[in-house]
């Protein structure tokens, strides 16, 4: 196994490198690293469905789709993040969410933690998750991964996943919502962020007697950006990647509330009735078919019907109907 260095923080950057580690080189991998603040979803999950629309727009907190499943986390300041990527035989128990986090586990109890595997894929010191785990298969790659919280912003991080209970119907993995806290705040000694990426990059080093370390090369890099650019930073992957999805949209237009009973299929409003007898919005509400189901997309569309509106009334509007 060898070491990549990931020191970039853009997000974006970073899920898609994993992706191309697993898909493009054949080396067995470990990886360490940072993001800025993002919220990251489970391949198979519903976007608006796990997060809070309007708080990630006024924080400018951007949504991004991985390719293994499980449930929402936190990704940013305060965070680290680690990838294991491996081949397997075939016969091998391929997910093994006990092997690989048992070298997380092993580096907190050199600090005095102690670290429980909480479900299939949790870790938590007395009984708060301090880490999320997911796995990917691609022919005979294997990617275990997670994150970490060591000193993040707790009260930023349930706001931004503060979903609407119950809203949408559809087929979707939900994610388990649990109480979380830092490891920095278990700790009995002062370490900084620094210390503790160090330490656990040096812990997992040895016990995978890993010598080799590497960054990615200029045309690894360049793919790698390609792929960011492509597929990471599109709605298309973000948000229309999520299964059909019905639900019912309460949205304040002209000091009157009307309900919309809305369909999403592959991103985009499949169809769109208006509940109520407001004869005036059945344009707008036939309008919606076809476009996609995005933030951007209904913000260029609402203009066309409501001119008068401001900009804040179009984005408040925008986030009801998603």
């Amino acid at each position: 196994m060898i070491f990549i260095h990931k020191p970039d923080s853009d997000p974006f950057f970073n899920l898609a490198a994993e992706e191309f580690v697993v898909k493009n080189i054949q080396d067995e991998v470990f990886m360490l690293w940072q993001n800025d603040d993002c919220l990251v979803i489970g391949k198979h999950q519903l976007t608006y469905a796990e997060i809070n629309l309007s708080f990630i727009k006024e924080h400018q907190i951007p949504v991004i789709r991985r390719i293994s499943g499980g449930g929402t986390v936190f990704q940013g300041r305060g965070n680290l993040n680690y990838s294991f990527v491996t081949n397997s035989s075939g016969s091998d128990d391929k997910v093994n969410f006990e092997k690989y986090t048992s070298f997380i586990r092993s580096y907190l109890e050199t600090l005095g933690l102690q670290v429980k595997l909480q479900g299939k894929s949790s870790l938590t010191i007395q009984n708060f998750k301090i880490s999320g785990n997911a796995a990917h298969l691609y022919k005979n790659r294997v990617l275990h991964h997670g994150t970490i919280l060591f000193d993040a912003d707790i009260e930023l991080i349930n706001e931004a996943i503060k979903s609407p209970s119950g809203r949408y119907t559809s087929k979707a993995v939900a994610s388990n919502r649990a109480t979380i806290a830092n490891i920095r705040s278990f700790l009995k000694e002062s370490l900084s962020q620094l210390e503790f990426y160090q330490g656990l990059k040096t812990h997992v080093s040895k016990k995978l007697h890993i010598v080799f370390e590497r960054t990615f090369t200029k045309d690894e890099i360049m793919a790698i950006q390609r792929m960011a650019a492509e597929k990471y930073q599109s709605d298309a992957w973000n948000y229309g990647y999520s299964p059909e999805y019905r639900y019912q949209a309460e949205v304040a237009l002209e000091s009157q509330i009307q309900k919309f009973q809305l369909t999403v299929s592959k991103g985009r409003f499949s169809d769109a009735q208006l509940v109520s007898n407001a004869i005036k919005f059945k344009t707008f509400t036939e309008s919606l078919v076809g476009i996609p189901a995005s933030f951007e997309s209904l913000h260029n569309h609402l203009p066309n019907f409501f001119s008068q509106l401001s900009e804040e009334e179009i984005n408040q509007i925008a986030c009801q109907l998603l």
